[in-house]
């Protein structure tokens, strides 16, 4: 028996030691659990390693499980939090990023409600899974609250495992001098630990970043380095991630049978481990690979094997749950404050019953309930306070979700002018019509889901209020990209929909609301422009000021209208040309953004002529610089 407790410990030290997934551990802890008798705290122990060392998605659930299980029998709130935070791992390796999302809130709610140690690994997680979600913004403030928990509390393991993620994230965001930033200081941070395994995954997605940016050559060096290592840990989640990525290297070098044969052992190995996000960004660069290669129905194949596993995990209800999910973690810590509050009043009005029993002179019992009763008045207004925290959470939820669908009616309602020109081509015959027209719905659908997906990330991200965070904004490809968005909905009523921006003109606000300001008034230009005229965006520099207008040839509005243009009045709702029905609230979010990013608008129009909005916006300077470093 004392050989067997030695060999228990040995296991868990080396699962602590390499905090990395460790197949030979696993199944070593198995055996152990087979076969002796064992305490509860010892089981609850080896079940949590099992579950984190184990590659297989559906063995850590069920492990994950027995945790959580037994934990909460015994009364173990560690093995609780812990339990929580593995099943969320299992279900992230499985693709269900919004039941690894629940289960990871669980675990941070544990370590803050009981003070446990392990709460930055709670942030770290939930920041992954964010990241995995493509809710980049998100992702990385809380893997700024870890590696702010890991310090000073932690030692560079922990910091380095922080830093690469968050580096992983500006990857993902197209930021990449960033990213090279921290993964490089992540990887300085496990070479002085000689932690091996974190330096594998850092020279990885180092080299996922020299593919960015075209360096191809060091990118599949790098990859290929990192792939050999860890093939000695059987870390068959970073495998098939780098694998898919190595694949992508060689399809966009023409070489198309590496290609396909990195794809497949990314894909194979994805599938047969259920790591599912794997499996479907495999399917898609197969996909792309036997396009390339005009073998179109095998990429037929893989196209629709990429849509149902994209569908199956990131869809409107699981995008609703997440946004869910945070609000109700966010309440629940304000109710927990109530609740403390609460009780340190119970506790009060005791303290003052046991002095006046004690005591039992009129004097000190007048003092101590004058006392008491200054203390309860601002209880009462903390808990007043903490109330309206709490309504201003669910207000700004439900006015963020009213901007969903004010965003969204303007493309949605293009789809009706495509429906006219799809029976317009089918009565008459025309073929080659009817395919360029679906390639083009194709294109517009795209850009209506990576609308929606912005606007429910930036909806999720709030917190009763809306954010200023000011950062550098390319103007030029701004304008792009309302073009494109609003292309469909222009065509559908014959209007010349077009941009004259410079490039390079550099703006300086929050991406997410002057975005929002350009994209209401542009699609108000077009809502009330009749068919066959223009809508035109343009800007210029004046001083350390940008201009920029967005011009119509519209029904125009009224001198009455005008003053009143920018306030939210009751059925103040208006039709479009085309019959598009308007909810009143763009124009008010336009001017309050315009405020928030210390700017200013003007209007100018004439009824039958149409309207020009003139918006004022501070250019990228100097000042900005010092800021931005």
């Amino acid at each position: 028996m004392r050989c067997l407790s030695l060999t228990i410990v040995l296991l868990v030290l080396v699962s602590i030691c390499l905090r990395a997934q460790d197949q030979r551990v696993a199944d070593s802890l198995l055996q152990v659990l087979d076969t002796k008798p064992l305490s509860d705290s010892l089981r609850i122990l080896l079940y949590e390693k099992v579950a984190f060392n184990h590659g297989n998605a559906a063995v850590i659930l069920e492990y994950a499980e027995k945790t959580i299980s037994l934990a909460t029998s015994v009364g173990n709130v560690e093995g609780v939090y812990s339990g929580y935070s593995l099943k969320g791992t299992a279900y992230q390796k499985q693709g269900e990023m919004d039941l690894a999302l629940e289960s990871f809130f669980k675990s941070a709610d544990i370590a803050e409600r009981h003070q446990i140690q392990d709460v930055a690994i709670a942030y770290l997680k939930i920041a992954d899974a964010y990241t995995n979600m493509g809710s980049l913004a998100n992702g990385r403030t809380y893997y700024k609250s870890a590696i702010e928990a890991f310090a000073g509390k932690r030692g560079l393991l922990y910091l380095g495992s922080a830093m690469t993620n968050l580096g992983y994230s500006y990857y993902m965001d197209g930021l990449y001098d960033s990213a090279l930033f921290y993964h490089s200081g992540a990887m300085a941070y496990f070479d002085s630990v000689q932690y091996d395994i974190g330096t594998l995954y850092c020279i990885g997605n180092i080299g996922l970043v020299h593919a960015k940016m075209g360096e191809h050559d060091l990118a599949e060096r790098r990859m290929m380095e990192a792939i050999s290592g860890l093939e000695e840990y059987e870390d068959y989640y970073a495998i098939a991630d780098f694998g898919k990525e190595l694949a992508d290297i060689y399809r966009q070098r023409d070489d198309f049978e590496q290609a396909i044969a990195y794809a497949e052992s990314s894909h194979d190995l994805a599938q047969s481990q259920g790591l599912r996000v794997q499996q479907r960004d495999a399917s898609y660069i197969l996909y792309q690979t036997y396009r390339d290669m005009e073998r179109h129905e095998d990429a037929m194949v893989y196209l629709n094997a990429y849509y149902a596993l994209r569908d199956s995990i990131t869809n409107a209800e699981n995008i609703q749950r997440m946004a869910d999910l945070r609000t109700a973690f966010e309440v629940g810590q304000k109710q927990a404050e109530v609740d403390l509050l609460e009780a340190q009043r119970q506790n009060q009005k005791v303290v003052a019953i046991a002095l006046s029993s004690v005591l039992g002179l009129t004097l000190v019992l007048a003092f101590v309930l004058y006392r008491n009763n200054n203390q309860k008045l601002q209880v009462n207004r903390l808990l007043k306070e903490q109330k309206s925290q709490l309504e201003d959470l669910n207000h700004t939820k439900d006015r963020f979700f009213s901007i969903i669908s004010h965003d969204l009616r303007g493309p949605v309602n293009a789809f009706h002018g495509v429906s006219r020109m799809i029976k317009f081509f089918a009565q008459n015959k025309q073929i080659d019509q009817l395919e360029d027209l679906a390639e083009e719905i194709d294109k517009s659908v795209d850009r209506l889901s990576a609308l929606l997906d912005n606007l429910l990330d930036w909806a999720v991200q709030q917190q009763g209020h809306v954010p200023y965070i000011p950062e550098k904004l390319d103007m030029h490809e701004m304008a792009d990209d309302l073009v494109q968005i609003f292309q469909t909905m222009a065509k559908s009523k014959r209007i010349h929909l077009s941009s004259e921006v410079p490039e390079r003109l550099l703006l300086w606000g929050d991406r997410n609301t002057v975005h929002t300001i350009i994209r209401n008034i542009v699609n108000n230009a077009i809502k009330f422009t009749p068919e066959g005229g223009q809508v035109a965006i343009r800007a210029k520099k004046e001083d350390d000021t940008a201009i920029i207008e967005v011009s119509d040839t519209g029904v125009g509005i009224p001198s009455e209208k005008l003053e009143e243009l920018f306030r939210l009045q009751a059925k103040k709702s208006t039709w479009g040309t085309s019959g598009e029905k308007g909810l009143g609230l763009g124009l008010q979010l336009v001017n309050e953004f315009i405020e928030l990013n210390h700017g200013k608008v003007e209007v100018s129009s004439k009824e039958g002529q149409g309207s020009i909005f003139r918006i004022w916006l501070p250019l990228f300077g100097e000042q900005e610089v010092a800021v931005s470093g």
